[in-house]
């Protein structure tokens, strides 16, 4: 009897609390916010594909849309649609189906049934900040090639009422890390492990195997003699061809994956060449650039959406790009994403892990000139600069202090090369790779730790740098060990 009687009036409470969400406006007003437009001004001048378009749908429409029809871009030409956001798509329609329910449940209480609609589903939806924040992100490739056939069905897009953003299909570069030398010789590329107290770290956890990073990159040579062990094959993907396939063997045919997952996770106390940040984490290659560093923006969101969709806790993204032009937009990301690659930088803010990207290699102030992604400044994010042995900033290094939350080494630093030997490199690429491994010690010894938390675990431990105080968000520099000993870290 009282089984029955806490059940009825759970109904009740559930009732009067569904009915009075109904008779807000709040769904009303999401759906206004949602449906603010975001402008490309991009040109034939800009370096993109020249048969594809990232599309971004309004909340309103990615909460209702459970598969593809030709209806849906009217008067759009296109022969194929992929969406980038699938890690949250089962989720989003899990949390529909069960709004549905409850409501179901309210209507058989009330005998109602007027009550399960799909205008009552979705105000519901619109109190729900994990619902109400998403938009889906599309890629269509067109049925005509050409530059300029891009920029006109962009044109036409941007008419439809349900399209938040529509864009090129960008190409991303990596940060050059500069290899400028082959062997190992005295303690040269060791003191970043110095600095960063890493040995004191390490005498409390030297990582586990069950914290993957995915490196999205180049790929990582699998052959490396400080790799085996330390990379999960079956989980490494290659984009490159524009699919998700398994590659033939985890290779690297142009360097730069392989040198920072050697900083991350180079297997260590194992008598052979150098020790990663993190002994023995599980790195995940997740090759998106060709031999010559290059790639489509798109491949990289597929890559991040795979992360996502694995649930693995840490992407390390050493990719970016610059642009000069100034927007007067205010919006979720900063001016330039919003013209440049809006879509990009919804796919990332999906992605429910640490994503740790380098600050870029040009001696910018990214508060004033714009760097993507680090410059998108969303709550998941960390972006690092490139600091010496002396604790000066790397003199190619970007630097903010809005815009760039911290540094680390990057500066003639010994990591592994993907020709089966060791060189050194400089750059801000190689300082994210060393936050990555930090990261991946903190969840080794701490699993329950949440995205924000292993971000204030790093940010709240640094080193803090009088040289350092104006060209970042902490003023500080990577501590290893403050952070695996921070009160963060330890509850």
């Amino acid at each position: 009897m009282f089984r029955f009687t806490k059940r009825v009036l759970s109904l009740i409470f559930a009732s009067v609390l569904l009915l009075n969400l109904l008779q807000t406006n709040v769904y009303a007003e999401d759906a206004a916010r949602t449906k603010e437009k975001v402008s490309c001004n991009a040109t034939l001048e800009d370096e993109f594909a020249d048969n594809r378009v990232m599309v971004v749908l309004d909340n309103e429409t990615s909460l209702a849309v459970d598969e593809f029809s030709t209806s849906m871009f009217s008067g759009i030409s296109y022969k194929k649609v992929q969406s980038l956001t699938t890690a949250k798509e089962a989720k989003v329609q899990e949390k529909m189906s069960a709004i549905t329910a409850e409501l179901n449940e309210v209507a058989v209480a009330r005998n109602a049934a007027e009550i399960v609609t799909t205008e009552n589903v979705m105000k519901i939806a619109a109190t729900d900040e994990y619902l109400s924040s998403y938009k889906q992100v599309l890629c269509l490739e067109l049925e005509e090639t050409g530059k300029d056939k891009v920029l006109k069905t962009i044109a036409e897009l941007e008419k439809l009422d349900n399209v938040v953003y529509a864009g090129p299909d960008y190409v991303l570069t990596v940060e050059s890390t500069t290899p400028n030398d082959p062997e190992y010789t005295n303690a040269g590329g060791r003191w970043g492990i110095e600095k960063i107290q890493l040995p004191e770290a390490w005498d409390i956890t030297t990582g586990s195997s069950t914290v993957y990073v995915a490196v999205i990159d180049t790929g990582i040579d699998g052959d490396h003699p400080d790799f085996q062990g330390r990379i999960n094959s079956w989980r490494c993907r290659d984009f490159t061809s524009g699919e998700e396939d398994i590659p033939v063997g985890v290779i690297d045919d142009e360097g730069h994956g392989t040198m920072m997952a050697g900083i991350i996770g180079a297997s260590g106390d194992n008598g052979i060449g150098i020790t990663g940040a993190c002994w023995n984490v599980k790195l995940v290659s997740l090759k998106v650039m060709d031999s010559q560093g290059n790639c489509y923006s798109s491949i990289a969101m597929m890559a991040i959406d795979y992360a996502n969709l694995q649930g693995f806790p840490i992407i390390n993204f050493s990719i970016g790009w610059y642009d000069d032009d100034n927007n007067e937009n205010d919006n979720e990301f900063s001016d330039y994403h919003q013209q440049y690659d809006y879509a990009l930088g919804t796919v990332i803010g999906s992605y429910s892990g640490l994503f740790v990207c380098s600050a870029g290699n040009a001696n910018f102030d990214n508060d004033e000139i714009d760097h993507a992604p680090s410059n998108y400044c969303l709550n998941s994010m960390i972006v690092v600069g490139a600091s010496t042995s002396s604790d000066e900033k790397w003199y190619k290094s970007n630097y903010g202090k809005q815009k760039v939350d911290l540094f680390a080494p990057g500066d003639d630093i010994l990591s592994t090369s993907s020709t089966g030997g060791y060189a050194l490199g400089d750059g801000t690429s190689i300082a994210a790779a060393y936050v990555s491994g930090v990261a991946a010690l903190l969840l080794s010894m701490n699993p329950s730790l949440t995205t924000a938390e292993l971000k204030e675990a790093i940010l709240s431990s640094v080193d803090t740098i009088s040289g350092l105080s104006e060209r970042c968000v902490t003023g500080g520099r990577l501590n290893a060990y403050k952070a695996v000993t921070s009160d963060v870290a330890q509850n």
